[in-house]
């Protein structure tokens, strides 16, 4: 996990980060989002979260 960063309130959190993953040893970077929602519970759930790959791509990575 790169560049990782939370931002939270009371009841809601998104989390973002880039990450890269392997393939058959070929990498790929991904711009993570990840959104929880506190429940009643106190447990946090997602209830959302989006996995594009980065754009441009990063060096290296053809």
């Amino acid at each position: 996990m790169i560049l990782s960063l939370v931002q939270a309130s009371d009841s809601m959190a998104v989390l973002t980060f880039n990450l890269i993953s392997l393939t058959d040893d070929k990498p790929s970077a991904w711009n993570c989002t990840e959104v929880y929602r506190l429940e009643n519970d106190g447990k946090r759930k997602i209830i959302q979260t989006h996995w594009p790959f980065t754009r441009p791509r990063l060096v290296g990575m053809e």
